[in-house]
């Protein structure tokens, strides 16, 4: 008898009659067959390609594929068709019979997965993970092989939940967070829906209930101007390709240097510029112009090294000397920032590796890891001069004003906020006379987009406070220091404190907009 207490599942139906959560999966390690047989029926395939029974024998007693949840009722999650799932029997002797059988969901491959899962991908990190390609990284890792480029990494902050944090997470953009001091419901967390490995757009509209107990109360101090570090601007002027032509090689490598200038572009911004930026492809026209090129022939590796660095230093220092002798070499000016790093093709040739190209792999990299022009290189292979021997650029700042706050920890703070495009505060028991009661029928699981349409004529802005104040301030102030050119005449327009009947429509006009916020309404 095997030792194994799970076994793979897949999933076939999720439309439990009973609303229990349970689910209809083929165990994929049994003898399927056996089990069907011995409930009395002859197998049959599904629209899955699986075997089953009678469609009139499903979710019966005799049904040998229902599982139970092992989760507890009340935290409601059923797998889709189509998931992995881990299958358990309360007894292994009674594997075939169709009681006492639970399940829970499968793992996941990637949080952006999380819509719906595929049974392959599903295994991705078990006992058969070479299979699968590994998906991309969410968060920076400080681990990297030492034969590939540092893997770029297009997290998003705060749209997954935190190891250190508590979470209930819907299948696309909603979930409960649940910190230390604090509660996030959130809806709408980011643009779109969950692709597998596809980058993510966080959703600053999203709609959201944050409920938050802070240990200490905040009271800011006057206003102060500091200065605050800024990335810095600009765009790179001048790029340093170097090519070999013959990586394979075993004799001497052919190959050379271009120093090119850039045109100004969104490419070409300093802050965007990379290793991998490509400026071939631009639709913008063409952004680099060749200005100096040498060329090297039959070298060793430490020979190209040699002749690479030099010309980068050569670059760095306003004057690239020829190694060859072909040229009279070529002074640089206005040359910062300047970008150095390997062509696309010698780049390529260092990531896309195979037994067929290990050679040249191991050629390019050791060159790659020894061209550093000066000691204060960094990294190897590539880098950017922002100015004359310097790989770091000149701090740059923003004037910003700032308050002195202080704690006060005999204080605690707790916080409601409830944020979105749209805020609606609806009562089951108040009406608007001139407008009606809105209808809550079938709006007992949510109310739905289309539902809005009609809630929205049935309710009002609310009011700033503090604007209406400004206004009712002025027409009691007008109301207080008016004058009567006449006895029973109508009064001035122009009051004796300088307010005119005029600043008071304006602010009657404008109220709709001032006062009134008209994306927080009422009943």
């Amino acid at each position: 008898m095997s030792q194994k207490i799970i076994f793979p599942g897949y999933v076939m139906d999720t439309n439990d009659p009973m609303m229990l959560g349970r689910v209809r999966a083929y165990p994929e390690t049994l003898r399927v067959q056996d089990m069907i047989k011995g409930q009395g029926f002859e197998p049959i395939t599904n629209d899955l390609g699986k075997y089953d029974i009678p469609d009139n024998a499903k979710w019966s007693e005799k049904d040998p594929f229902i599982y139970l949840p092992l989760l507890p009722y009340f935290i409601y999650q059923v797998p889709k068709v189509g998931e992995y799932i881990h299958v358990i029997y309360y007894n292994k002797e009674y594997e075939y019979q169709s009681q006492n059988q639970f399940y829970i969901q499968g793992p996941f491959s990637t949080p952006t997965a999380i819509n719906k899962e595929s049974y392959a991908a599903a295994q991705t990190f078990m006992t058969n993970q070479f299979r699968n390609k590994q998906p991309k990284f969410l968060k920076s890792n400080t681990y990297t092989d030492n034969k590939k480029e540092p893997q770029s990494v297009p997290y998003s902050a705060g749209v997954f939940p935190e190891p250190s944090d508590i979470a209930i997470m819907g299948r696309n953009s909603a979930d409960i967070i649940l910190k230390d001091n604090e509660l996030v419901l959130r809806a709408g967390k980011f643009k779109g829906y969950l692709k597998p490995n596809q980058d993510i757009s966080p959703n600053l509209n999203r709609a959201f209930l944050q409920l938050s107990n802070f240990g200490q109360t905040l009271s800011e101090g006057p206003e102060q101007k500091i200065k605050v570090p800024k990335l810095p601007s600009g765009y790179v002027s001048t790029l340093i390709e170097y090519t070999i032509s013959n990586p394979s090689s075993s004799s001497g490598f052919t190959g050379n240097i271009s120093l090119y200038q850039l045109k100004e572009d969104i490419t070409t911004s300093i802050n965007n510029f990379s290793i991998t930026t490509d400026l071939d492809n631009s639709t913008n026209g063409p952004i680099k112009n060749l200005l100096y090129k040498q060329e090297f022939t039959n070298l060793t590796s430490d020979k190209v090294v040699e002749q690479i660095n030099l010309f980068i230093k050569g670059a760095n220092d306003g004057f690239i000397t020829d190694q060859t002798k072909n040229t009279p070499g070529f002074a640089t000016t206005n040359q910062f920032p300047m970008y150095y790093r390997p062509s696309k093709v010698t780049y390529n040739g260092l990531i896309n590796i195979s037994i067929s190209t290990i050679t040249s792999y191991e050629n390019l990299i050791s060159v790659f890891q020894k061209v550093k022009p000066i000691s204060s290189t960094l990294t190897p292979g590539f880098g950017m001069f922002y100015y004359q021997n310097s790989y770091l650029p000149k701090l740059q700042f923003d004037t910003s004003i700032s308050r002195n706050i202080k704690y006060l920890p005999e204080y605690s703070s707790s916080i409601a906020s409830l944020g979105a495009q749209v805020v609606y505060l609806l009562s089951h028991n108040e009406v608007i006379p001139s407008k009606g009661a809105i209808d809550f029928r079938g709006t007992l699981y949510g109310i739905p987009q289309t539902g809005y349409a009609f809630i929205d004529g049935k309710t009002d802005p609310m009011v700033r406070g503090e604007e209406l104040m400004k206004l009712l301030t002025l027409i009691v102030n007008f109301l207080t220091t008016h004058v009567h050119p006449t006895s029973g005449a109508a009064p001035d327009g122009t009051s004796t404190a300088g307010i005119t009947t005029q600043q008071i429509f304006s602010s009657l006009q404008d109220a709709p907009n001032t006062i009134l916020n008209q994306n927080i309404r009422i009943n």
